[in-house]
């Protein structure tokens, strides 16, 4: 009988990117929708790619088993697996 493989979830796929370093970078949500209402300097903000925080690292690790794009996802602390 053959093996399970881990299969990466799609809408994580399309929701993060990898860095050369392994670190794990994605964008703000609420940046394109009712955009009249924001402040520029908020729209500006949640433009930028941010690096993800550890609280939801590991969770995001298990979405991605074999990483996005052929690159892995390092440890970013001592300690994190």
């Amino acid at each position: 009988m053959a093996k399970l493989k881990a299969k990466t979830k799609s809408s994580a796929k399309k929701r993060y990117r990898i860095t050369g370093s392994g670190k794990l970078v994605n964008q703000s949500s609420g940046a394109s929708h009712i955009r009249r209402k924001k402040d520029g300097g908020i729209l500006k903000f949640k433009m930028k790619k941010k690096t993800t925080s550890d609280a939801i690292l590991k969770m995001t690790k298990a979405l991605l088993p074999n990483g996005v794009k052929g690159r892995r996802i390092n440890k970013t602390k001592k300690g994190m697996e």
